[in-house]
């Protein structure tokens, strides 16, 4: 039995070469296509079924947006309801990596955050003057932000001089509001 996806692949590549634009990259799950009605932007298009690299990106994007490590990704502007179609802000490729390293350098200080761990010139590009990552709906993200905010993150204490008391037995208040 023939799979569906398999069966409207070419079908799919034809709308989207003749409706959006040029795919200018791809990936192992992901073919990326400029838009031809605004420069600024891609369409990342699902290629494998259940991968989901684009709600991954979307999800790390909502996370890190409103912090200031935000300015290391490239934004993520839309996402269709099912997760299959990602819009985002387009970046200039780097064509080597003598030419990424350089750009850290310039750009950066010569230091790139521990949070990424696919680091290589495919998956970076410049945006807005910075060096900025286009390509992060890898899975191993999140193991990644993880570890590193585990290394260092320290603890705090609580204000409160006792701990409340709470009832833990069957029936009591804190097994209610369970």
């Amino acid at each position: 039995m023939t799979n569906l996806y398999d069966y409207c692949a070419p079908l799919k590549n034809s709308i989207l070469s003749v409706l959006v634009g040029e795919r200018i990259g791809s990936g192992a799950s992901r073919d990326v296509y400029a838009l031809p009605h605004d420069k600024t932007l891609v369409m990342k298009v699902e290629t494998s079924a259940r991968t989901f690299h684009n709600q991954t990106e979307w999800l790390v994007w909502q996370e890190m947006k409103d912090w200031p490590v935000s300015d290391w990704f490239a934004p993520c502007v839309e996402i269709d309801s099912y997760g299959n179609v990602l819009f985002q802000r387009r970046t200039e490729p780097f064509r080597s990596e003598k030419e990424f390293h350089a750009a850290v350098t310039r750009t950066r200080g010569g230091v790139i955050p521990k949070i990424f761990d696919d680091v290589h010139y495919g998956n970076f590009g410049m945006l807005d003057g910075r060096v900025a990552c286009h390509d992060y709906g890898y899975h191993t993200i999140f193991e990644q932000i993880a570890r590193e905010m585990s290394i260092d993150a320290g603890y705090m204490t609580l204000d409160k001089e006792e701990p409340e008391e709470y009832d833990f037995t069957d029936g009591g208040q804190l097994a209610l509001d369970i």
